[in-house]
């Protein structure tokens, strides 16, 4: 039996008239035509606090950060458009990212990134690689890629 891929589609970004997010409802457009199932991801309605382990242990994880992590388990891949920010991750996207890999319960920590699939792109302007600086966010990448898909 064959069951359309489910996608999460989501942008590093909020910031108003982003082009990542413009990228992201373009793939989520052409993913459906493609026959996925796609759930697009808007992390400004998730509405998280900054990532902090005291705050975690003593109030537990966030319900957005709950909702978030099981709409990311409920993919079976991402397709995430995300700016550079001074060389690395936005850090909207890490701070989710960090509440999603956040230890508690610690048996579930990594569900949302097991066996995943994931594209991501890093939109960047061109003079970034004359200063050096696209080496350090292709790094960047791999260093999220390994983390979100350790299966790969």
């Amino acid at each position: 039996n064959f069951r359309a891929p489910i996608l999460a589609i989501l942008s590093g970004s909020v910031r108003a008239g982003s082009i990542n997010t413009k990228l992201a409802k373009a793939a989520e457009c052409l993913s459906v035509e493609l026959g996925a199932s796609t759930k697009l991801l808007d992390l400004s309605h998730y509405d998280l606090p900054m990532y902090n382990a005291d705050l975690e242990a003593n109030q537990g994880m966030p319900d957005t950060a709950m909702q978030l992590k099981e709409d990311l388990a409920n993919a079976d891949g991402w397709i995430v458009a995300s700016p550079e920010y001074n060389g690395f991750v936005p850090p909207l996207l890490v701070n989710a990212m960090t509440w999603c890999r956040a230890i508690l319960p610690k048996q579930e920590c990594m569900l949302p990134f097991n066996t995943k699939v994931s594209l991501w792109s890093v939109l960047a302007l061109v003079s970034l690689e004359v200063c050096g600086v696209w080496d350090r966010i292709d790094n960047c990448c791999r260093i999220w890629e390994s983390m979100c898909c350790p299966s790969l």
